[in-house]
């Protein structure tokens, strides 16, 4: 297969995606959530069983409209960081949310201390890395609680194929629950949320 890790640093990545967000955030706030949308505040409605209130890192944020998703469905709850290697989604956050923090990092080596967050997620992003096993292991490393393993492609056995987003071609894992599960490494499943088109999103918890 070819290699397509530049590929995702194409700043022209960002405003392709936002264009496809923003209708989907408009059902938002008009009271119809999009289902990766729902399961997230699904997600942090559990989670605030055990956190009154939480520091989140979003790693792959693109362009932070989680945050918004967030603020819709669990207003004041999260303080949101976004974090991505491309500066275009970056920048495009920046401009749609600019009283939260982003930065740029790279997924298999992230800047911050362990434990640094009470939650990390991440949605629809190790699927499109190379060393995903890696990636789970690093984004493990900063969660403090809770890791949100949001959006992920299943199957059977993990399988690595090519795809196309945003006119761009990219990496495209899908996960063996097990295989996906087994990587981070001292957390265990809180809650599954499946999604449609084999997706499917995992709640997880530290146990060590």
């Amino acid at each position: 297969m070819k290699d397509f890790s530049r590929n995702y640093t194409d700043p022209g990545l960002a405003q392709k995606q936002r264009e496809v967000a923003n209708p989907q955030l408009a059902d938002l706030h008009a009271g119809h959530p999009f289902s990766y949308f729902r399961v997230v505040g699904e997600a942090a409605d559990r989670m605030s069983q055990t956190l009154r209130m939480a520091t989140l890192l979003d790693v792959g944020c693109g362009t932070g409209y989680y945050s918004e998703v967030l603020e819709v469905l669990k207003p004041g709850w999260a303080d949101y960081t976004g974090v991505d290697y491309n500066l275009g989604m970056l920048e495009l956050a920046a401009e749609y949310y600019p009283d939260l923090p982003f930065q740029q990092e790279n997924i298999y080596n992230l800047s911050f201390p362990d434990r640094s967050f009470d939650v990390v997620m991440s949605g629809a992003c190790i699927i499109h890395v190379k060393d995903w096993k890696r990636a789970v292991s690093e984004i493990a490393r900063v969660a403090k609680v809770f890791l949100f393993l949001h959006r992920n492609s299943m199957r059977a056995e993990t399988v690595l194929e090519s795809f196309r987003a945003y006119d761009t071609e990219l990496y495209h894992w899908h996960f063996n629950e097990d295989d996906l599960l087994g990587a981070a490494l001292g957390f265990s499943l809180v809650e599954t949320y499946d999604l449609s088109h084999s997706g499917r999103s995992y709640l997880l918890r530290r146990q060590k």
